[in-house]
């Protein structure tokens, strides 16, 4: 099987040029860019691989930072570079975007032979976007609150992974959380989540010593 159940036969990719433009409400000069934005090289296998979407991704992410950040400033005008940052990390999110675009339905249109696409990117729908009010929410920007309140030196460290990026978590030199994504941001919101996790699970633990402590 190639790509997912409902994306149409490589004979109808006009059918799904057609399809993008009409979500996006934009009408695409070269529809060849289309057929690369939506084509991962394991499209090919067995065979010599041809146009996928790498390299629009290398200009895309640019693009996207600079238009978040754009909103951002506008939206924002007295807020700080580092939140501003902050902001726009976690609405470029790489799990964020996978939900756009299965909000979307752009999941069905993509052609690719990776199992792993469909059984981990296409879960929820898009979260609402994430402003200051609900940047506490964001694992990072949690995690560093938690630790300034509680006067905990935190590092994120990333490590080598043939796969993408691996960060991990040390808090007070102790290793708290790992996680790992394709892209350094998410695999840093992922050890964050983990770190955090970790540090409740902890604190549940002591309260409960507290609370029923050992009969001597």
């Amino acid at each position: 099987m190639e790509g997912t159940p409902d994306a149409p036969p490589e004979d109808d990719f006009s059918q799904i040029v057609d399809r993008v433009q009409e979500k996006l409400q934009y009408r695409f000069a070269d529809r060849e860019l289309v057929r690369g934005a939506l084509t991962h090289g394991s499209y090919y296998y067995p065979l010599k691989g041809g146009v996928c979407y790498e390299r629009l991704e290398f200009i895309g992410d640019s693009v996207l930072n600079f238009l978040v950040s754009d909103h951002l400033v506008k939206l924002y005008p007295g807020l700080s570079p580092g939140q501003l940052t902050l902001l726009r990390s976690a609405n470029t999110d790489t799990e964020k975007l996978a939900r756009v675009a299965f909000r979307h339905g752009l999941h069905k249109l993509l052609r690719h032979k990776v199992t792993i696409l469909e059984q981990q990117v296409f879960r929820k729908m898009l979260e609402p976007f994430i402003t200051l009010e609900t940047l506490g929410k964001h694992p990072v920007s949690e995690l560093h609150e938690y630790c300034q309140k509680k006067g905990i030196s935190v590092t994120f460290v990333r490590c080598e992974w043939k796969c993408g990026s691996r960060v991990q978590v040390w808090l007070e030199g102790q290793l708290m959380g790992v996680g790992s994504c394709n892209k350094k941001e998410g695999a840093k919101n992922r050890a964050a989540k983990a770190a955090l996790a970790n540090l409740k699970k902890s604190e549940h633990i002591q309260d409960e010593a507290i609370e029923s402590p050992s009969s001597s």
